[in-house]
């Protein structure tokens, strides 16, 4: 799994994931190798075999991430990155640690006009009708 790797980094990125695979669950894992991996294949295609990881390689990096994925997407894959720079940089690699980018939220919200409120449109069934009853009034003996 781990020796897919081909950037100039691969070494560090395997003990990285090595290192994760001990605390995290597997969605979280996974999450980390897809997006390390496609971290990794940007590294080496870029044709970069110095062990640093430049402003420049992060910046291309991001702008591609940005022309595929929504923003909260780009802001989670940069965070993810950021806790793998940090590793390298303890390591003793040169790094840029890159700001996370703000995400802006994409949902409109539906603002319901007094007909939407008046007359709810039907789907499926509909509910029944709640009747409350007092006990004390109406036969029955509180227990």
């Amino acid at each position: 799994m781990m020796s897919e790797f081909k950037s100039a980094v691969a070494t560090e990125l395997s003990e990285y994931l090595s290192i994760r695979r001990m605390t995290l669950e597997n969605g979280s894992l996974e999450h980390d190798y897809n997006t390390l991996g496609d971290f990794d294949k940007y590294f080496a295609k870029s044709g970069m075999a110095e062990k640093a990881v430049t402003e420049e390689l992060i910046g291309g990096w991001i702008q591609h991430l940005q022309g595929i994925n929504h923003s909260r997407t780009v802001s989670n894959k940069v965070s993810c990155l950021r806790c793998f720079l940090k590793y390298l940089r303890y390591c003793g690699v040169p790094v840029f640690m890159p700001q996370c980018p703000k995400c802006h939220e994409d949902y409109v919200p539906y603002i319901f006009s007094d007909a939407d409120l008046l007359n709810p449109p039907a789907y499926g069934r509909q509910p029944r009708s709640i009747r409350a009853e007092n006990p004390m009034t109406s036969g029955q003996r509180a227990a």
